[in-house]
């Protein structure tokens, strides 16, 4: 691991860096990048998050284009629309030399994107939102960042992915740069997401609206009034379990003790088919499938959630408080 004062410096000087994709991490990558001192242009198709580039002052160019014109070329589009993009635009601008970095070890995981052998390909994951990545920079602040190596061509692949993480903003107090994999990031992603933790909220609320709370009360308590925002804040800066120490004792009895019983063998048998499933590409084949349906199972989860009793009494609860949208 290293902390900020360990990020080498200087290992990025005198490369370009094209930022592929203006969404939520490529703007705010891009911005920290730029008031780094580096030099960085965007690359992205001419849509609206172009326009936005634009107004932020960058250069914009062509994804081919924008390829060609870096040293460094940092691909920040979404997963499902990565392999498109790579084999049409980005495989074949790339040069022998060049260094592709990814935030996400997903396609390269799976061999969804075709890699040529003289380039470095690198991970460079924030474990952060784009919004965090832009706001605690500013703040002058770090986060935590995964790197790895999946190709060393140059002899310099792990320092240079390092040194990325570092101006990024790893490199600044409260950051640390962890080295990783590509494959151990995608097994971390996937199953953070696959743990349904949506789920265990979901039903906890309707449990205790069976038990004869109102639902604006289940909703608040279990996640609704923000108490459990400040709880995650509170386990990242003390620990899980250390934050405990915040909680009332009736809290910590209920959480250490009678807590214990939730985990039971099937939650953990649970937990280890998800992570083989991710393994051994079972739940990749499937999002494949789906998306060459057209989402047809993901349309159907979003409207029968949306017509769930549960979700209708949030919206007006969140109406009536002034919440709610994108």
């Amino acid at each position: 691991m290293w902390l900020p004062r360990d990020v080498p410096d200087g290992v990025l000087t005198g490369m370009s860096i094209s930022v592929i994709g203006y969404g939520n991490q490529g703007r705010a990558q891009a911005l920290n990048l730029r008031d780094r001192g580096l030099p960085v242009q965007v690359g992205n198709i001419d849509d609206e998050y172009a326009a936005s580039a634009r107004a932020d002052g960058f250069r914009v160019l062509r994804i081919p284009e924008a390829v060609e014109a870096a040293d460094i070329v940092v691909v920040l589009i979404p997963d499902e629309v990565q392999p498109h993009v790579f084999r049409s635009s980005i495989s074949n601008a790339l040069r022998p030399g060049q260094v592709v970095s990814f935030a996400s070890g997903y396609n390269v995981t799976y061999g969804r994107v075709p890699i040529r052998e003289d380039v470095d390909v690198i991970l460079v994951a924030p474990r952060m939102i784009g919004r965090g990545v832009r706001e605690l920079f500013l703040s002058n602040r770090g986060f935590p960042m995964l790197v790895g190596v999946e190709q060393d061509a140059s002899g310099e692949a792990r320092a240079r992915a390092v040194s990325l993480a570092g101006v990024v903003g790893a490199d600044r107090e409260g950051g640390c740069v962890l080295e990783s994999s590509f494959k151990e990031e995608t097994l971390l992603d996937l199953f953070s997401e696959h743990a349904g933790l949506i789920q265990l909220l979901k039903t906890s609320c309707e449990v205790l609206i069976e038990a004869g709370c109102s639902p604006e009360a289940a909703i608040l308590e279990t996640y609704g009034s923000g108490e459990l925002g400040e709880i995650a804040h509170a386990i990242a800066d003390l620990g899980l379990v250390n934050q405990l120490r915040l909680h009332s004792t009736t809290s910590q009895f209920g959480q250490l003790v009678w807590g214990r019983r939730w985990i039971a063998t099937e939650t953990r048998d649970l937990m280890r088919r998800a992570v083989a499933s991710i393994q051994d590409g079972t739940f990749a084949r499937a999002w494949h499938a789906e998306e060459q349906a057209g989402l047809v199972q993901l349309h159907a989860a979003w409207r029968q959630q949306e017509m769930a009793p549960l979700f209708l009494a949030e919206a007006r609860l969140y109406e009536a408080l002034g919440r709610g949208g994108e």
